[in-house]
């Protein structure tokens, strides 16, 4: 009767091991094979980069790639207590690369799934309607912070902005402006004192082009009319960096003031009566 006992204690036992096993998955456990990349599944790679990152699939390149056989159906990608199936998975690793940006994806002969970071990007920031917001608010300017490269970024609007990195990172080009806000759809960008032009909804300012290289802070101005300020969707823009992400920050500009203030203009008018009342003294005297 004790051996019985004994028996199903160790039956419960073993048996709430391989549950939690089970729950817990080490997906990341994995054996390399030497197995080389077949074409179908580099293509299916770089057309699955080229949604998840908005990049060209003529700009992604394939620079590496490692064959390994995961021991379940999460491909090394499952989440804690994520319940993956039990099967053995033969697949690869694959490193795909656009300039400096660079993502790593798990792939078999039917999937690739983006391994790296920007797997919490994967839905934001692709259009104007749904941009990516400030992660931090301070007066008179916001700060996106650790954000990917190629998307819209939106703070509330004012008649201008000044780009600023905070980190090595440089903006390469302003890849799309924003429809629907400025009444005339168009937009001044400067670097330094320099005007760059004025640029409108569909075109793209390139500043490898135009300057030779990256830069680390821009201004854009002439936004107009102005939007509430309080509208967290009020002006996107879609940036590009020359890194995968970057830290940059927004400061609002206030409008130039192209009218005198209004007692600087009853000073001008005062002067101007002045000068006419003189005159008007000067040809008394010559009558």
């Amino acid at each position: 009767m004790k051996y019985n006992s004994l028996f199903q204690i160790c039956a419960i036992a073993t048996l709430s091991v391989n549950i939690n096993l089970f729950l817990s998955n080490p997906t990341n456990a994995q054996t390399f094979r030497q197995d080389p990349l077949p074409d179908s599944v580099a293509q299916r790679v770089v057309n699955q980069a080229a949604t998840d990152t908005n990049f060209p699939t003529s700009e992604l390149q394939i620079t590496s790639a490692d064959a390994v056989t995961w021991n379940n159906g999460c491909m090394g990608l499952g989440a804690p207590n994520q319940i993956c199936t039990q099967a053995l998975v033969d697949g690869w690793i694959v490193s795909v690369m656009s300039g400096n940006n660079r993502w790593i994806y798990h792939a078999s002969s039917s999937r690739a799934l983006l391994a790296n970071s920007d797997r919490n990007w994967r839905n934001i920031g692709w259009t104007q309607d749904n941009p990516i917001l400030p992660q931090i608010v301070e007066p008179g300017q916001w700060i996106f912070e650790d954000v990917p490269s190629r998307r819209w970024f939106d703070p509330p609007t004012a008649y201008g902005f000044r780009y600023t990195m905070l980190d090595d990172s440089l903006f390469t080009e302003i890849l799309d402006f924003p429809i629907g806000i400025d009444e005339d759809n168009s937009f001044k960008i400067s670097v330094d004192d320099t005007i760059l032009g004025e640029f409108s909804p569909g075109e793209n300012v390139d500043f490898i082009s135009l300057l030779g290289g990256g830069v680390s802070s821009f201004t854009l101005t002439e936004i107009d009319p102005l939007i509430d300020t309080e509208d967290p969707s009020a002006f996107p823009l879609q940036l590009a960096f020359n890194t995968k992400t970057a830290d940059f920050k927004m400061e609002a500009l206030s409008k130039p003031s192209t009218v005198p203030e209004p007692r600087t203009m009853m000073g001008l008018l005062v002067l101007g009566l002045i000068g006419i009342c003189s005159r008007v003294k000067l040809y008394r005297k010559l009558d």
